[in-house]
């Protein structure tokens, strides 16, 4: 509950295209990358709802996620690592 409390809301700004365009330099994002992520996105915020936490305890709800996830993964060549490592190690994130 608390994880969906907390990303709803902060996937718009993750998945802003100039957001994504910015870790360029750390991240190899091209279009058809960013077509990728907005896939993703809408697909996320497709959940959004009274209690969507619920939701995601669904794992038919986790299966179209993993595979929109890993396939981005594949195409920016990223190993699949705990989300707060990759976070530490990759994102610089004003949540403010």
């Amino acid at each position: 509950m608390c994880f969906a409390e907390a990303i709803e809301g902060r996937i718009e700004v993750l998945f802003e295209p100039a957001y994504l365009l910015s870790l360029t330099d750390r991240l190899a994002i091209t279009p058809s990358i960013l077509k990728d992520f907005q896939s993703l996105k809408q697909y996320l915020t497709s959940l959004y709802a009274s209690r969507w936490s619920r939701k995601m305890k669904d794992d038919a709800v986790w299966e179209k996620s993993n595979v929109l996830s890993s396939g981005l993964l594949k195409k920016l060549n990223i190993d699949w690592i705990e989300p707060n490592e990759f976070i530490e190690n990759h994102l610089k994130i004003d949540w403010t």
